[in-house]
């Protein structure tokens, strides 16, 4: 099970353990850019460090090298926390940043069928409780295709 969680940029710095061997430097100014445009898309994975006081990232280091180019430049605080980042890039509250970063425990099935327009982002929400995959396509495929309203969705 993962928590999110959202940590300031000066508590986090790269593990050793990060995945990433080859191309680690490359391209982090356009994605830099890319971040101050559209807001850090998809989370840092860390892990506590051994001292428990910063939070050691293992996947992700690109984008950690990205977010503090702005932060060593002067226009980010240093302690500014990712989630509040992107949601004032975006014009919404860190909850709607974290409501749609949830979207992304949603069965890639589910995900598939949003895209095609066969369900609202309502419906997409409403899965969402439940990180069971199974669960979710279970109560999608429960519900008439008549009756597929986003409060009628319940995961076993």
């Amino acid at each position: 099970m993962s928590i999110e969680q959202s940590i300031p940029h000066n508590q986090l710095t790269l593990s050793k353990a990060n995945v990433r061997r080859t191309g680690a430097s490359e391209g982090i100014a356009e994605l830099a850019a890319s971040i101050a445009a559209h807001g850090l898309w998809q989370n840092l994975n860390v892990l506590p460090s051994e001292d428990g006081k910063r939070f050691e990232v293992v996947a992700g280091g690109r984008r950690l090298r990205a977010m503090k180019m702005p932060a060593k430049a002067g226009s980010l605080a240093k302690d500014a926390p990712a989630f509040e980042d992107t949601a004032a890039r975006l014009g919404v509250t860190p909850a709607v940043v974290k409501q749609r970063l949830e979207l992304a425990n949603v069965s890639p099935k589910l995900r598939a069928l949003f895209r095609k327009g066969e369900m609202g982002l309502e419906h997409v929400m409403a899965l969402a409780i439940s990180d069971d995959h199974k669960a979710q396509e279970a109560a999608w495929k429960n519900l008439p295709e008549w009756n597929r309203e986003p409060d009628s969705l319940k995961t076993p």
